[in-house]
């Protein structure tokens, strides 16, 4: 069984972002950017992201005391996250869990007969305050409820 310590957030994939965000802001109440929890020492505030290579542009909200959205879009027409609107619409796309290990959360994933299908151990995430190594794992969708899940190190 995998030992999932926290639920980090839901990502949400949009056709426009700022009309995302405004909606969310506006009507909502959320703030825009999260808390990156990295571990309980390590702490950054994110906004906004780019993953050039999959055409993916993201925008980090806060609703209520501490529930956490990325609102996911496309930066390309042509890339992996237009396609992925193009085939399933907006909706719920993942759903990050933080463990304390991912590689060992992979074994366990894959022992249990889900498929990883993205294993980005070398990943830095640019914060406010520079690149910090957030190592994570996403699951086939069909695996899983027919969305991802994000296993991202605590």
């Amino acid at each position: 069984m995998l030992n999932v310590k926290d639920v980090h957030r839901i990502g949400i994939l949009v056709k426009d972002l700022d009309k995302a965000v405004k909606l969310f802001t506006t009507i909502f109440g959320a703030k825009v950017g999260i808390t990156y929890r990295k571990d309980e020492t390590e702490n950054y505030q994110l906004t906004y992201d780019e993953i050039p290579p999959v055409g993916l542009k993201s925008a980090y909200l806060t609703i209520g005391k501490d529930f956490q959205i990325e609102l996911m879009a496309s930066s390309t027409p042509d890339g992996v996250m237009a396609k992925e609107i193009e085939r399933k619409g907006e909706g719920i796309y993942s759903i990050s869990f933080q463990v304390e290990n991912v590689e060992e959360a992979i074994k366990d994933l894959e022992a249990s007969g889900v498929r990883v299908v993205g294993k980005q151990l070398d990943w830095k995430t640019k914060t406010n305050q520079g690149d910090v190594h957030t190592p994570y794992a996403l699951t086939h969708p069909k695996d899983t409820c027919g969305f991802m899940i994000e296993i991202g190190m605590r």
